[in-house]
């Protein structure tokens, strides 16, 4: 019951500015991209999905999701790839890079929207969390799944909310003018942590994050700018 009433008014809050706006375009069709023949855990992705399509149907809209190996000009799009196959994706496409691990690339800048940059020994989301709507999104996770929801659930449910509600919020659907819009001053998300979520100029997204140490979770006070 918490659940449904929480989502009910997170649904109320975002449609009610809209239904007073221009119609947005009624489907949304995000690319899941994945390597061939790859069995990766997207349980994150599928339940980002879930929630979406239950807040777009209040708006009489639709999103849904097309796996791929290959990206077309201009795809909206969650990756789940390595690098330098993230790279070779094309030039006009919103890629959000929905891999919670740290790599040399989350640091380079790019055209790539990163969730999971930062620093080795950190933690994007722990199913440990309570606080700021956590508990309530970890216990949504673990009765759709039956398991607990790690960093990497938790950064492909991210990717999947950044698209649709950036759909939503700008009135397009076009890439280019959601790439402008999420480099925006109005481009700020909930990801259940207590302060405001957006992406810098090199589209790293700026978030708290958590180190888990003698099986305690402390915050991480800032974001830890990458080394120039």
């Amino acid at each position: 019951m918490v659940a449904r009433r929480e989502f009910i008014h997170c649904a109320g809050a975002l449609a009610l500015p809209l239904l007073l706006r221009q119609r947005a375009p009624a489907t949304v069709t995000v690319s899941l991209l994945q390597a061939p023949g790859a069995q990766l855990a997207a349980d994150g992705v599928m339940f980002g999905m879930e929630e979406a399509a239950r807040t777009y149907a209040l708006l009489d809209r639709t999103i849904e999701l097309a796996e791929t190996d290959a990206l077309s000009p201009g795809s909206l799009a969650v990756a789940l790839i390595d690098e330098p196959a993230l790279e070779a994706t094309p030039a006009d496409a919103l890629v959000l890079d929905a891999r919670a691990r740290f790599d040399d690339a989350a640091c380079s800048g790019g055209r790539i929207f990163r969730i999971g940059s930062g620093t080795p020994d950190t933690l994007v989301w722990h199913p440990s969390l309570e606080r700021y709507g956590a508990a309530q999104l970890n216990e949504r996770f673990r009765r759709r799944t039956g398991r607990d929801m790690d960093a990497a659930d938790w950064a492909g449910w991210f990717a999947i909310k950044v698209v649709a509600e950036a759909a939503l919020r700008a009135n397009s659907t076009d890439a280019g003018a959601l790439v402008v819009w999420l480099l925006g001053p109005r481009a700020r998300f909930d990801g259940h942590k207590g302060a405001p979520l957006y992406f810098d100029a090199d589209r790293r997204l700026i978030q708290p994050r958590y180190r888990l140490t003698d099986s305690s979770l402390t915050d991480v006070a800032a974001e830890v700018s990458c080394a120039r």
